[in-house]
C-alpha cells in the first residue's frame, strides 16, 4: 500500500480540500491504473450547480455515493437520490445507475428501534445501539434536536422550514372520487395561474351533506420542453402528462384562451358557485373569457395573511379530520408534500412559495377553493333564536 498514489494522509488532504473525484481519478491515471470503482464519502458537502464528476457517463455505474440526505432538495446528494428513485420507479430507463438507499420512511415512528434499523443495518455491529438510543431520547425531549436525528440517524430528508402537511395524514385523505357522480353538483373552485412557462392549477371542491369534500384537480403546463422541465425540477411532469394528470398546452407558454375554455366547460358541467383567483395575471384570462362569452362567478382572493390565515386553518382541519377525498392525484400529492407556511408577527399563516422545496400551486388552489366554499355557507342561527323561529 506504500506505493498507492493516494495514501491515508494524502486522501485526508483531498477530503479537506473537498476534491472528491477529480484528484482520485487523476492520481490513478498517473500510475497507469484503470478506475474500477470509486467510493465517494460526504457527497452532501459538494455544492450544487454543476456536474461534480469529470466523466459522469463513464463513472455513474462505478461510483457509490454515500452519506446522509441533504436538507436542501437542490443538493447534489438529493439530486442523485431523486434520480435513483425515478430509475427504480421506471420513470427513467438507465441500467447504468443503481440506487441502494437505507432510510426510514417519512411516516414511520422515529422512536421505534425497528425504524432505526431501516436506516442503520449495522446497528449492534459497528453502529452502537446505545448511541442511537441516547440520541433518540434527546431528540424526543428536545424538539430542536429532532430534525438532526431524522437527518443523521434516520437518513430522512429534512428542511429548515417546517412542512405544513404530514404525509400520513394527507395519504389518509386519498379516497377515490366518483367522477360521474360529480356532474351537476355544487362546487367551489380555486385557480392559481402560474407564470407563462410554469404549472397552472385549477382545483374544484364538491361539499357533501356530511361536511366532506370531493376534490377534483386539473393542472396545465406548456408542451414545449416538458422533458427539460421534468429534469430541471426532478419531477416526472412528462410521465404525469402521459397518465392524464397534467394537460399539456401546445406551445412554449400557457395560453390563457385554453385555460378559459377549460373553466367555461367546468362551469357548464358542474354547479360552480364561486371561483377564487389571485389577481396576478387575471386580466388576460378575463379577456379570453369575454371573447367566448363565458360568465363565471369569479371572486378575488388576497394572497396575504389576512385572507390566507383562516384558509390555511380550514385546510389543516380538513386534512386532520379526513374531510377530503383527493383520489391520490400525484401532482396534488407533490404540492402537498412541498407546502410550507410562514407566520406574521400576529401568528397569522399563509402558504409560502418562496420557501417551498418545489411547486405548491395545487395546494394554493385547493386552499382558496375550500375557503371560498366556507364563505358561501348559510349562517346558522344561534340555538336560542332557532327555537323562537321554529
Amino acid at each position: 500500500m506504500a506505493d498507492w498514489p493516494y495514501n491515508t494522509r494524502n486522501w485526508r488532504r483531498l477530503r479537506l480540500a473537498k476534491l472528491a473525484v477529480n484528484p482520485l481519478c487523476y492520481a490513478c491515471e498517473l500510475r497507469g491504473r484503470a478506475v474500477q470503482a470509486v467510493a465517494v464519502d460526504h457527497v452532501k458537502a459538494i455544492n450544487a450547480g454543476g456536474d461534480p464528476f469529470p466523466s459522469l457517463d463513464e463513472l455513474m455505474s462505478l461510483c457509490e455515493r454515500c452519506h446522509n440526505e441533504k436538507t436542501k432538495a437542490i443538493a447534489v446528494m438529493s439530486e442523485l437520490v431523486d434520480y435513483g428513485l425515478r430509475v427504480q420507479s421506471g420513470d427513467i430507463e438507465d441500467p447504468s445507475f443503481h440506487l441502494t438507499l437505507y432510510a426510514a420512511p417519512q411516516d414511520a415512528d422515529p422512536w421505534e428501534p425497528s425504524t432505526w434499523r431501516l436506516a442503520n443495518p449495522a446497528i449492534g455491529d459497528f453502529r452502537s445501539l446505545e448511541d442511537v438510543q441516547r440520541q433518540a431520547g434527546q431528540a424526543r425531549l428536545v424538539p430542536s434536536k429532532e430534525a438532526a436525528f431524522r437527518n443523521l440517524i434516520l437518513n430522512q430528508r429534512v428542511s429548515a422550514v417546517s412542512r405544513f402537511i404530514h404525509k400520513a395524514e394527507w395519504d389518509a385523505c386519498g379516497g377515490a372520487v366518483d367522477m360521474a357522480a360529480l356532474d351537476g353538483r355544487e362546487c367551489y373552485a380555486g385557480l392559481d395561474l402560474g407564470a407563462t412557462r410554469d404549472l397552472t392549477a385549477f382545483v374544484m371542491v364538491f361539499p357533501d351533506e356530511k361536511g366532506r369534500y370531493d376534490v377534483l384537480a386539473r393542472f396545465f403546463m406548456p408542451e414545449a420542453n416538458i422533458e427539460d422541465r421534468s429534469n430541471e425540477d426532478r419531477v416526472p411532469y412528462d410521465l404525469w402528462a402521459k397518465q392524464g394528470h397534467i394537460t399539456l398546452i401546445p406551445g412554449a407558454t400557457i395560453d390563457p384562451g385554453f385555460v378559459a375554455d377549460v373553466l367555461a366547460n367546468a362551469a357548464s358541467r358542474y354547479n360552480m358557485q364561486a371561483l377564487a383567483y389571485d389577481r396576478w395575471r387575471i386580466e388576460d384570462l378575463k379577456r379570453e373569457l369575454g371573447l367566448i362569452g363565458a360568465v363565471l362567478p369569479l371572486q378575488p382572493f388576497g394572497q396575504g395573511f389576512k385572507d390566507f390565515s383562516p384558509a390555511v386553518d380550514m385546510l389543516e382541519r380538513c386534512v386532520a379530520e379526513k374531510l377530503l377525498r383527493h383520489g391520490g392525484n400525484p401532482v396534488l400529492n407533490m404540492c402537498a408534500a412541498n407546502a410550507v407556511v410562514t407566520r406574521d408577527p400576529a401568528g397569522g399563516r399563509k402558504l409560502d412559495k418562496s420557501k417551498a422545496a418545489g411547486r405548491i400551486d395545487g395546494l394554493v388552489a385547493l386552499t382558496m377553493a375550500l375557503s371560498i366554499s366556507k364563505r358561501h355557507e348559510p349562517e346558522a342561527l344561534p340555538a336560542c333564536l332557532a327555537e323562537l323561529v321554529a
